[in-house]
């Protein structure tokens, strides 16, 4: 087969994986480079290179970067896990560098070394090596979850994932009260469960929870999910009570939910007024900018641990509801309320969830010191209150 300067170029633009022009110079130099290699070996004069020995010389050339290139990606992730080690960060961290690093091998071996691109590469270096940003989003979206009562939606968060003493795996969801509320006036829905979507590595999972605690005057329910594998465990961590200073006007907090139905996604703000009084309750203004839907999303302030400065998030309030101004109640996106840290986490201890002082989580929860408690929602043959007033709506 007869290859042209020209016509080889053209072709190399047509099979060069990355598809860049920079990248397609490169691959014509691979060829001159072979050419050359052709000429020593006695393919000179008139005698033409044959394509079968320009593809065994690139063939053979990209084989030894790719291995190159795998030699810095192991060591690199052999460092990324001593630091993550360091830091007790969540396990799913660590077991996301085992699963890239394995696909990265078995990506190599089914294509022979030969499709890969230096933006796939790329990519890899940045999985394994991920920068804050990509930390902090991936412990809010991970365990956030979109709930669905009748025609409503909402938010909710993951606050634990572990076995359980009947041998499945036990999720605890926490929410807003009024999300789930509806529920349990509804006898057939309260047993099927609340529909709940989860979001894991770009896919999505529903599942049903169960409704086990509500505590109507702070705005708060927790639900359980039993499943028979477990759900990857991102959970956020909790700050001490004698820390819980730390959390003041200007503190920079993100909340992460399922505004208007969609798929949650992050919104970011600080908390711009403590202790709020609406209602008869207590509540912190943040200005995050929300709509409905984001009710029961968590709040989060991220402190960046260790010589790397890896964000770890802390759930440092529940959205529960927005401001809404005029008298046709237009909802002001930057003035939401959220029930603040101290009634989450009273909440949690009355339902038997205490996080354990060392890890700062409920990753060594006994499940069976869930407690299970409806008391102060309204009884079956009543309608639950719709907390709306002249000024103020729940995001639900």
């Amino acid at each position: 087969m007869e290859i042209s300067h020209q016509g080889r170029k053209e072709h190399d633009r047509d099979t060069d994986p990355t598809g860049s022009e920079i990248d397609q110079q490169r691959w014509f130099d691979k060829l001159a480079t072979a050419f050359t290699l052709s000429l020593s070996l006695g393919c000179a004069g008139t005698e033409e290179i044959s394509e079968r020995q320009v593809e065994q010389q690139i063939r053979a050339e990209v084989r030894q970067q790719i291995n190159e290139k795998w030699d810095e990606l192991r060591e690199d992730a052999a460092r990324g896990a001593q630091w993550y080690a360091r830091e007790n960060l969540p396990a799913i961290y660590r077991a996301d560098r085992e699963i890239i690093a394995q696909a990265v091998m078995d990506d190599l071996i089914a294509r022979e070394f030969l499709a890969i691109s230096p933006e796939r590469i790329r990519e890899v270096i940045a999985d394994l090596d991920p920068d804050p940003e990509f930390l902090r989003i991936k412990q809010m979206k991970e365990s956030t979850v979109r709930l669905k009562v009748k025609d409503e939606t909402g938010s909710g968060v993951i606050i634990y994932s572990g076995p359980d003493a009947e041998g499945k795996y036990l999720s605890v969801v926490l929410t807003c009260n009024h999300v789930v509320d509806a529920a349990l006036t509804d006898e057939t829905l309260l047993n099927k469960g609340i529909e709940t979507t989860i979001y894991r590595n770009g896919g999505t999972e529903t599942v049903y929870a169960d409704i086990i605690s509500v505590r109507e005057n702070n705005d708060l329910a927790l639900l359980t999910i039993r499943e028979e594998r477990p759900i990857p465990d991102p959970t956020p961590c909790f700050l001490p009570h004698d820390k819980l200073g730390c959390i003041r006007e200007g503190t920079k907090i993100a909340t992460y939910g399922a505004q208007l139905g969609v798929e949650p996604f992050l919104s970011d703000g600080a908390i711009t007024i403590m202790n709020h009084h609406k209602n008869g309750r207590s509540f912190n203004m943040v200005s995050a900018p929300t709509y409905m839907g984001n009710s029961g999303a968590g709040i989060w302030h991220f402190i960046p641990v260790g010589e790397e400065k890896v964000p770890l998030g802390f759930y440092v309030g529940t959205y529960s509801m927005i401001y809404t101004n005029g008298i046709r109640s237009t909802p002001v996106p930057h003035m939401g309320l959220s029930v603040p840290p101290e009634k989450v986490y009273d909440f949690l201890a009355e339902s038997g969830l205490v996080p354990d002082a060392e890890t700062l989580s409920l990753k060594s929860l006994d499940p069976s010191l869930l407690r299970i408690s409806r008391a102060e929602n309204p009884p079956a043959d009543k309608t639950p209150p719709t907390h709306e007033t002249s000024d103020d709506i729940e995001t639900r």
